[in-house]
């Protein structure tokens, strides 16, 4: 979403986060990551609600991988402006991304990832509500610590 909606998300990775691993290609990975967003309107507050990212990879050689999400909302935010609540739910969110490892170590790798998003979002303020989507270039950074199972920490501006 172009107006600035950022996510800083922790991640568990359920299979292959292989860190240490000599070859990767062809290797399948999943997760589930649960995503604090930023959503900042001029003249608003910021807005923070959360979502639900279910993640799918496959490594195409040793480092890049091909990565899918398609995310939900969680919890909406409300901001209080004026006695007038200004409400932000996000409903979905769907993307395709290039990501590059960077092994660190025996456990641990930075990444970094770079992609195309949509996100489905409602704004609603006085009763009255509307829907929006945008889509647009995506792009984050982020460090797993772990092999097979991992945490994750990720910064992905969206």
């Amino acid at each position: 979403m172009k107006k600035s909606l950022v996510n800083l998300s922790m991640l568990m990775f359920l299979c292959t986060a292989s860190v240490a691993v000599a070859d990767n290609t062809g290797k399948m990975y999943f997760g589930a990551q649960y995503a604090i967003s930023y959503f900042d309107e001029s003249g608003l507050d910021e807005f923070n609600p959360t979502l639900f990212v279910a993640r799918f990879g496959k490594y195409i050689n040793d480092s890049v991988a091909i990565e899918a999400r398609i995310g939900v909302g969680l919890e909406d935010d409300t901001v209080d402006i004026s006695t007038i609540d200004y409400t932000l739910e996000l409903d979905t969110l769907y993307g395709l991304y290039a990501v590059v490892n960077f092994p660190l170590g025996d456990a641990l790798s930075a990444y970094g990832l770079i992609g195309f998003t949509e996100a489905d979002a409602t704004f609603s303020a006085s009763g009255l509500s509307g829907s929006a989507d945008d889509d647009g270039l995506s792009y984050g950074v982020g460090l797993n610590w772990g092999s097979d199972v991992a945490l994750n920490l990720e910064y992905m501006e969206y």
